[in-house]
């Protein structure tokens, strides 16, 4: 018989492919300690203030200070000495007139809560709502913006505030008024839209326009409050224009003040000559020589 072939050998079982091994997890970052909780109210402002720089002139500025992010306090809530109060008084009046005269725009709504004391100088904010030079309303904006400020800096120098003329102050004799030295309101308003003055000149036309405040008191030419002049400042139209001056308003002027309606004001006082340009003196001394050329004439 034949012989049985012996069975083929059986192939061989692979191996098992090794396990992938599982990455180790990724390391937790760790959590940052909770932020330690403010304080209840920010250091004093005057504080800081008052080791700050007192030059700067009054623009723009971020509403918090470069050093804490605690925001610059209005000017309502500063206590100043009376240097900075009147450097602050300086710097608001001036940024008035730049407002006016450069940027033909008045706030509007200007006040001790309006402005900031930002590094020792003081930021106007809320500009956003100011309006144009042009607005019909302009001029009475500004002249309440003026009597904002006299108010709020009459009230921190402790002084009665003066609106139509300086006001006496009870000095020694051979004394100086001492403290803040501040414009009666209505000089402070024809010193904001005086055309006459040169953006240059600002400074020094504000120093002298005190400086006449000073010697007025100093002198005793200053007086007390005139109500009726006060009054007649403030509710008194303010003309934009030239077209809107009335050719024939002194001859009514003079006609109201002999009726007793409102009290005597000389020609030169009329506010809105300086606004105008107008100089009153100018316009008299050519009235003068028209009226002698005229004699002449007839002489002749």
């Amino acid at each position: 018989a034949a012989p049985t072939p012996a069975p083929a050998p059986a192939a061989p079982t692979p191996a098992p492919a090794p396990a992938t091994p599982t990455p180790a997890p990724a390391p937790t970052a760790p959590t940052a300690p909770p932020p330690a909780a403010a304080p209840a109210h920010a250091p004093s402002e005057s504080v800081r203030g008052e080791s700050a720089a007192a030059t700067a002139t009054p623009a723009t500025a971020p509403a918090t200070t470069h050093d804490s992010a605690w925001p610059s306090p209005k000017l309502k809530h500063v206590r100043l000495s009376s240097r900075r109060l009147r450097l602050a008084y300086a710097e608001v009046v001036l940024a008035m007139r730049t407002m006016f005269r450069t940027a033909r725009l008045v706030h509007g709504d200007l006040s001790e809560y309006n402005m900031l004391y930002h590094d020792g100088a003081v930021v106007i904010i809320d500009v956003g709502q100011a309006v144009e030079c042009d607005h019909p309303a302009a001029l009475e904006f500004l002249r309440r913006d003026c009597m904002n400020v006299a108010r709020f800096f009459a009230a921190r120098a402790g002084v009665p505030l003066a609106v139509s003329k300086p006001l006496e102050r009870r000095v020694g004799e051979g004394e100086e008024p001492e403290g803040v030295m501040l414009l009666p309101v209505r000089w402070l308003f024809e010193f904001v839209t005086d055309p006459a003055i040169q953006d240059e000149d600002a400074k020094a036309e504000l120093e002298a326009a005190l400086e006449r405040t000073r010697e007025a008191q100093a002198s005793g030419s200053a007086g007390p409050p005139d109500e009726a002049a006060d009054a007649v400042f403030m509710s008194s139209f303010i003309p934009r224009t030239l077209s809107q001056v009335d050719p024939g308003e002194e001859e009514l002027h003079e006609d109201r003040v002999a009726m007793g309606i409102i009290p005597d004001a000389p020609r030169d006082e009329l506010f809105h000559h300086g606004l105008a340009g107008i100089n009153m003196s100018d316009l008299e001394d050519e009235e003068d020589g028209d009226e002698s050329e005229s004699g002449d004439d007839e002489d002749g």
